[in-house]
C-alpha cells in the first residue's frame, strides 16, 4: 500500500508541469481533505462500538459476506500494485542494460 502512495507522490511534478502549480496545490489539499474525512468517518463508527481492528469494522459495516469481499479487494489491490511495479521495473532494467 505504501508503494501505491509513493507513485502518487512521484506524479506531483507531472501534475505541476501539465496543469500548473495552482492545480497541484488544489490536488494536495483535496487529497488531504478526503483522507481526513475518511479517518473521521471510520473513527466515528469504530470508537462508539469499541472496534479495534479494520476487519471488525468491515464486518460491522458490511456484514460477514461483504467483509470477505472487502478483504479480497484489499489483497487483490496489493497484488495488482506489486505486479505493476514488477512490470515497470523490468521495463526500466531492460532499457538501462
Amino acid at each position: 500500500m505504501a508503494s501505491a502512495m509513493g507513485t502518487g507522490l512521484f506524479s506531483f511534478p507531472w501534475i505541476a508541469q501539465n496543469t500548473g502549480f495552482i492545480f497541484l496545490l488544489i490536488y494536495i489539499v483535496a487529497g488531504g481533505l478526503f483522507s481526513l474525512t475518511a479517518m473521521y468517518l471510520l473513527m466515528s463508527v469504530a470508537k462508539p462500538n469499541n472496534i479495534k481492528t479494520y476487519n471488525d469494522l468491515a464486518e460491522l459495516a458490511y456484514g460477514k459476506v461483504l467483509k470477505r469481499v472487502s478483504e479480497f479487494c484489499v489483497i487483490f489491490y496489493a497484488w495488482g500494485i506489486t505486479i505493476c511495479f514488477q512490470v515497470v521495473f523490468a521495463k526500466f532494467v531492460v532499457e538501462i542494460l
